[in-house]
């Protein structure tokens, strides 16, 4: 039996709220709603609209093609918030707390089934915890309403600005929930406000390592296990990469009280973070035979105070006096607390001064420092770190080709101050017929290349030639 109802027909005016709307009675063949509209698409497309479409409708939606043979189609409806690890209801509607950093393209807001990409509380954890962020489900919020005509986005306003509230503590209530959390101090400051107590966050740190200075060098390491004692230190000074890959090689061996840590600058604020100590300064000094002092604040500039006198520009004359120096330390300031100690760390090298290349560089050498206890490798390698950054530019050689050059080149100047001109050029020699002309000498053979007066002459030899073994006595 027919059911008394009522009718509108909407147009495109009246539908953008640019025309009023006239109700009008109507006999209703079954209870509900009842949307009937022309179309010229095809049925399976229809249903694929209305099915996305009805998705997260808070209604059963039934689909009839008057047209067609089939019967009524039931879509059912899916819980918006399926996936979420909280829910929270409140008189607009439910709140769900889902783990994860949010998607800016993802709908947050089913608003009575529409999906909406509004701007949702998140709260985000440090050392690789997990982020969490809100969804809202709407479906009785008579207070917010949708920007017309595009219904992309909700209105601002009190209510709107209450339900994003509800959901920055429903996101606090839920780290409340987990064993521990990494939260910085704003987060933490925040969920007081919110009514939710938390714990400092998990005393865990990065262990310190030295800044690289190649563009993209990143330091992605694990954060520290275990329990951080009160002894450990944060390194509190943003010193330039040569600095810290020098401070570092002074202290590898050393007996600070703890190990060092990198800081977490979202962390300051808590108790036990305030409470550790801090490196907060080095720079490195170096006494002459006779006693002068020259005392260098950072090695990333070729300058450099002498015997208590103001900064200078350092030069082959104002170093001679260090050329041999009796000692070399790295002089570090720790605070703990409202004091401040300095403590000082030997060195057998330090390695200072502009560089685009690493001529560009000086190298001073404890005096009684054996060359050979020094590794040249090392020193190498604390170059490429302190001061290798490849060019971007896109005439540049490849990064592969601008390393080794550079490789080559600070390897060179290390064996030349390390141990002279003649061990040094050997070396040269020898590294660059292995890059590029060791893979061409055939197993088995001898490879002889002399050079005189810049000509070049190479003798290939199977091992054991008796003639080559002779030729070469003889020019001996």
């Amino acid at each position: 039996a027919a059911q008394a109802g009522w009718r509108a027909t909407l147009s495109p005016e009246a539908f953008n709220g640019a025309a009023t709307v006239d109700i009008h009675p109507h006999a209703m063949k079954r209870p509900g709603t009842l949307i009937t509209f022309p179309s010229s698409e095809t049925a399976l497309s229809i249903r694929k609209i209305i099915e996305r479409a009805a998705r997260y409708v808070p209604v059963r939606i039934i689909y009839l093609d008057e047209a067609g043979d089939e019967g009524p189609l039931f879509f059912g409806r899916k819980d918006f918030l399926k996936k979420c690890v909280r829910v929270v209801e409140t008189p607009n509607g439910r709140i769900g707390v889902k783990e994860g950093r949010r998607n800016h393209l993802a709908a947050s807001v089913n608003f009575y089934g529409l999906g909406v990409c509004a701007p949702a509380p998140e709260v985000r954890q440090h050392f690789g915890e997990p982020a969490f962020h809100a969804l809202f489900d709407l479906q009785k919020a008579d207070a917010l309403k949708l920007v017309l005509p595009a219904r992309k986005e909700l209105i601002q306003n009190e209510a709107w600005d209450a339900l994003r509230s509800a959901a920055q503590g429903a996101l606090y209530a839920h780290v409340a929930t987990l064993k521990h959390h990494r939260l910085g101090f704003a987060d933490y400051s925040n969920a007081k406000r919110h009514g939710v107590a938390l714990d400092e966050a998990l005393a865990v740190l990065y262990p310190w390592k030295p800044d690289d200075n190649r563009l993209n060098a990143c330091y992605y390491g694990e954060a520290s296990r275990g329990v951080i004692f009160p002894h450990d230190i944060i390194v509190d000074n943003d010193g330039a990469p040569i600095d810290q890959q020098m401070l570092a090689r002074a202290v590898a061996n050393s007996d600070l009280d703890g190990p060092l840590l990198e800081p977490c600058r979202a962390y300051e604020g808590y108790q036990w973070y305030d409470g550790l100590p801090r490196l907060t300064n080095v720079d490195f000094v170096v006494t002459g035979e006779k006693g002068d002092t020259l005392i260098l604040d950072t090695l990333s500039e070729n300058t450099g105070r002498i015997n208590g006198a103001p900064r200078v520009t350092l030069n082959p004359e104002n170093l001679a006096p260090f050329t041999a120096p009796a000692s070399i330390v790295a002089r570090i300031t720790i605070k703990r607390g409202e004091t401040f100690a300095s403590q000082v760390y030997p060195l057998d090298t330090l390695i200072f001064g502009e560089c685009l290349h690493p001529d560009d560089l000086t190298l001073l050498k404890v005096n009684d420092a054996n060359p050979r206890s020094v590794d040249a490798g090392v020193l190498t390698e604390l170059i490429m770190d302190g001061y290798f950054t490849e060019s971007d530019d896109c005439e540049a050689d490849s990064y592969e080709s601008q390393e080794r050059d550079f490789r080559l080149a600070a390897a060179d100047f290390v064996r030349h101050a390390l141990f002279g001109r003649a061990a040094a050029e050997e070396a040269y020699i020898r590294d660059l017929v292995i890059d590029h002309l060791a893979f061409r000498c055939p197993r088995g053979t001898r490879v002889v290349i002399t050079i005189r007066n810049f000509n070049v002459d190479v003798e290939i030899h199977e091992e054991g030639d008796v003639d080559h073994e002779n030729k070469r006595e003889n020019n001996q």
